[in-house]
Order: C-alpha cells, then structure tokens, then sequence
C-alpha cells in the first residue's frame, strides 16, 4: 500500500484477544519471542480499497506472511527499492512481451487500471522489502488503505520497533479473503488458484527474483500456491528455466 503522512487521525478503543486471529504457524516467526501477544491493533478500513485489501488477506492467509509486523519508521522507500516495486510499477505499463521477458505473466485486461504494486507484508514493516509478495491493485484504493493504516498508527501510537497487528474492516471479494482470514480458526480452504478469476490474487502475486537479469535488470516471478510457494522473506531463486515458463497465472 501507499503510505501517506498525515495528521489526521481518530482514535479507536480495541478490545483485547484480537491475537486470535494470528495463524499459530505464524507465531514463531515474530522476534523478540512473545512480542506477537501483545501488538498495537490498527483497524484498516477496507471499504475505499477492498482489491489492495483482499490482496493484502490472501497473503497472510495463504503465502503465510506475518502479522503482526514490526513498524520502522521511515522504512518505506527502502522497501520499495528492495522489493523490486519501483521496478514492478514502471513494468506493468509495458508491453506483454518486456513483462514476461522479466518473469510477470499478468494479462493487459487484468493490469488495465491495476498498474500499482501492493506490497503485502508492508513496506513500514522491517518485515517488508527484501522478499516482499506485490499484486497489482488501483492506485487510488492503493493510496486509501495506505492513508488508513497510517491513521491508525498515528491513533495508536506505534512507535518505531513496535509490533502492530493488522485488522480489515468493511471488506468484500469474492472470495473475501479478509473474512476467510480472520475466520476463527482461519479458513484456508480457497487459497488454491484453481479456477479462479485471472485478476484474483493467487494468480496475480509476484516476488523479485534474486538473480538479475540482462543490464542489471530487475527480474520477478509468478507465485504458485498449488507448487507450495510461500512467503519466505527473501527474493526467490527460480529454478532452471522456470522464470520464463508460462504458468498457470496466464490462463
């Protein structure tokens, strides 16, 4: 999402056990140990971006990325470089042919009005960047839910280091991941790509490849949550051949 500092704000009471909707695989991964169990709660108000939203829930849902995360302030241009979005944003307005020579194989039809790469882990998050999952969303809803969840830490006072757990309100998709995600316990029976609508997330996630490409270009790859890709936190390192395969995203 995009972030944009502001001054509003509203604060918002919220209750506790909120830390159940936290996947107990995700658990682990928080450092210090036992910081998960107690993270600012922010409420993102979906109903302005629900694509970015729903993209958002199907990656911690479904690719397995932590939440909560830990808030660093000013992070966010670091991120952007090193999640490959800056590079990712300027090749979704490229032919078909400059996409798939780098790795995204995701249709003009999808991409018309969706040319703004949603860094799903967060890009305020020392959990974003380097190995971040990015799907194509509308640059307005983009910027909404990034002037939301800004709101939020501004109301909530989380500080640089802290952890914030992240809340979707008011959202809607078909599927709607955000309800299948914050389902008790979550329901991660929809995460397969089979049959799905070309624009859905599970078709349209991408990941900087770790390996460089001609002139130093940026290159990508296609998740595939049916071939067991899951958030790692690290670029991903295609196998031979397998970045300039067509894959099931295409169809």
């Amino acid at each position: 999402m995009q972030l944009v500092p502001t001054l509003i704000f509203s604060a918002t009471f919220i209750g506790p056990g909120l830390s159940t909707a936290i996947p107990k695989e995700l658990q682990p991964r928080i450092e210090p140990p036992g910081a998960w169990e107690n993270p600012k709660v922010v409420e993102i108000d979906c109903s302005r971006g629900p694509e970015t939203c729903n993209a958002d829930c199907y990656g911690i849902l479904c690719w397995v990325e932590p939440n909560p995360v830990q808030y660093i302030y000013g992070n966010s241009q670091r991120d952007a470089q090193g999640s490959g979005a800056v590079a990712l944003r300027k090749l979704f307005r490229q032919p078909p042919q400059a996409r798939e020579a780098r790795g995204v194989f995701i249709s003009d039809d999808v991409l018309r009005g969706r040319d703004s790469p949603e860094e799903t882990v967060m890009n305020n998050a020392d959990e974003g960047g380097q190995g971040e999952i990015m799907n194509p969303v509308p640059f307005p809803d983009n910027r909404a839910i990034g002037e939301s969840l800004e709101r939020q830490i501004l109301a909530h006072g989380v500080s640089n280091g802290q952890y914030y757990l992240k809340k979707f309100l008011h959202t809607s998709g078909n599927p709607d991941y955000c309800a299948l995600l914050q389902a008790i316990p979550p329901d991660r029976s929809r995460c397969s790509a089979k049959g799905k609508a070309p624009a859905d997330p599970s078709r349209t996630s991408v990941i900087r490849a770790a390996e460089r490409g001609d002139w130093r270009a940026t290159l990508f790859k296609m998740m595939d949550f049916d071939k067991g890709d899951r958030w790692v936190g690290f670029p991903k390192t295609p196998k031979r051949g397998e970045r300039l395969e067509k894959t099931s995203q295409e169809h």
